[in-house]
C-alpha cells in the first residue's frame, strides 16, 4: 500500500480554466505534505521520493512501532502497512468549503473496503481555518492546525473506509449532511498527544472567526 502525493492541477477561479503546477510548485507541495506528516509522526522522519511516494527514512520503522506510539505514527503506519489500498494526496488552490476533505478512488464506496483501490485526501494550503466551540450559548473559535485536519482525514475518514466502518454517503457535510463526527475522535488522538484542546462532536470548522 502507499501513501502519495497527487500533483494535480491549478485552476484559475475567474475561468475555470488550468494548467499542471510548475516544479516550484511542486516542490513547495511535497515540502508541505512532509512538514504535515512529520508533525503527525515526528520520529518516522518522512521522506518522499521523485514519484511523491511516502515512506520513513527507517524502514523498519512501522515494523518496530512501540504500543506507547503516538496516535498519528500508529494510524500512519496501519495505512502504509495496508496491502489492499493506497492514499493520494492532492493539494488544491480552489474553494473547498473547508480545509480538506476525503473520498473514495475509482467509484469506490466508503462503506465497503472491496469496492474501489484507496482514497484521496484534497488539501487546500495557506489559509487559516478555525474551530468553533460553543458552550451554554457562548462561541468561542481556535485556530485548528493543518496536521490536526490531515490527521482527521487520514486517521478518521480514511481508516475507517479501508476498514469498511465509514457511514454511507460521503464526508462532505455540505452536500450530504455532517458525518464529520465520525472522525472526531481519531483527530481527539492526535490532539492528545500535542496535549491541544479535546474537539467536541458539534464543533464546526469555520474559514473566519465571528
Amino acid at each position: 500500500m502507499s501513501i502519495a502525493i497527487s500533483y494535480g492541477i491549478y485552476v484559475y477561479p475567474e475561468t475555470g480554466k488550468h494548467r499542471d503546477f510548475t516544479d516550484a510548485e511542486k516542490k513547495d507541495q511535497r515540502d508541505k505534505w512532509l512538514e504535515l506528516l512529520n508533525k503527525l509522526c515526528p520520529d518516522a522522519k518522512f521522506d518522499a521520493d521523485k514519484d511523491g511516494n511516502i515512506a520513513p527514512k527507517n524502514k523498519k520503522f512501522c515494523a518496530d512501532l512501540p504500543e506507547s506510539a503516538r496516535a498519528g505514527c500508529k494510524c500512519l503506519c496501519k495505512l502504509l502497512e495496508d496491502s489492499k489500498h493506497s492514499v493520494e494526496l492532492i493539494a488544491t488552490n480552489t474553494d473547498l468549503h473547508e480545509p480538506a476533505h476525503t473520498t473514495p478512488n475509482d467509484d469506490g464506496d466508503m462503506t465497503d473496503p472491496t469496492k474501489g483501490a484507496g482514497a484521496a485526501v484534497n488539501m487546500r494550503f495557506g489559509d487559516s481555518y478555525y474551530l468553533k466551540k460553543t458552550k451554554n450559548g457562548e462561541s468561542t473559535t481556535e485556530v485548528i492546525e493543518p496536521y490536526v485536519v490531515l490527521g482527521h482525514e487520514l486517521c478518521g475518514h480514511v481508516t475507517r473506509m479501508f476498514e469498511g466502518k465509514h457511514p454511507a454517503g460521503g464526508v462532505t457535510s455540505w452536500v450530504t449532511g455532517s458525518c464529520d463526527e465520525c472522525a472526531v475522535d481519531a483527530e481527539n488522538e492526535i490532539r492528545k498527544d500535542d496535549n491541544r484542546t479535546q474537539r467536541d462532536k458539534d464543533d464546526k470548522i469555520v474559514p473566519k472567526p465571528d
